[in-house]
């Protein structure tokens, strides 16, 4: 199976194959099948899920992402989370 592209050009999943990579946020088979198995459990059962460390990576780049681009600006609790880790 193959990842997907949250495309940031069309603010979209897109496959890989039908999107090249636009600065966008890239997710592994298994974030997919996270996603796709958060669609058929009851919240409260969400930590049932196998999610890999990967997966976890990846969507929150893309969870930061949505919100990002939803408020038309960086997060400033990212921000600085960010400049504290480079230190």
């Amino acid at each position: 199976e193959h990842g997907a592209l949250l495309s940031s050009r069309h603010g979209v999943f897109m496959c890989l194959s039908c999107e090249s990579t636009d600065g966008g946020v890239e997710l592994s088979p298994e974030s997919l099948e996270f996603l796709q198995k958060a669609t058929t459990i009851a919240p409260g059962r969400l930590r049932d899920a196998a999610l890999t460390p990967r997966a976890t990576r990846e969507l929150a780049a893309v969870h930061r992402h949505l919100i990002s681009s939803h408020l038309n600006k960086e997060l400033r609790s990212i921000r600085v989370l960010r400049e504290l880790s480079a230190k």
